[in-house]
């Protein structure tokens, strides 16, 4: 049975680059920590998601950014190897959940 774990995703640290063409302050990775749960089943990683460089009309200062504005961007990440990361966290918890139960009688009787 392949079932569909539930992410969350908490924001670990961000990688800034100070200054660049009049900004400041501006995001270039976020470290994030990835937890995929099914039942009492739970698998985790670490990762570090690339940002674009923001475009002056894109930018939002450090200082007015929230938390739920960096989980949108989380949750709207199409980058390949956060997909493959959040993938390898649904095949372990796969394995976990589907592992194989096997019937045997026993011998000392």
């Amino acid at each position: 049975m392949q079932i569909e774990p539930t992410y969350t995703f908490y924001i670990d640290t961000f990688d800034l680059i100070l200054s660049d063409n009049g900004l400041t302050n501006i995001i270039k990775n976020i470290n994030i920590i990835i937890v995929a749960s099914y039942s009492y089943f739970v698998e985790s990683s670490y990762y570090k998601l690339p940002m674009a460089p923001p475009s002056e009309e894109s930018f939002i200062d450090y200082e007015l950014l929230t938390k739920e504005i960096v989980l949108g961007w989380i949750n709207e990440c199409n980058d390949l190897l956060f997909l493959v990361k959040k993938e390898e966290l649904k095949t372990k918890i796969n394995e976990l959940v589907n592992k194989p139960i096997v019937t045997i009688k026993p011998t000392f009787f």
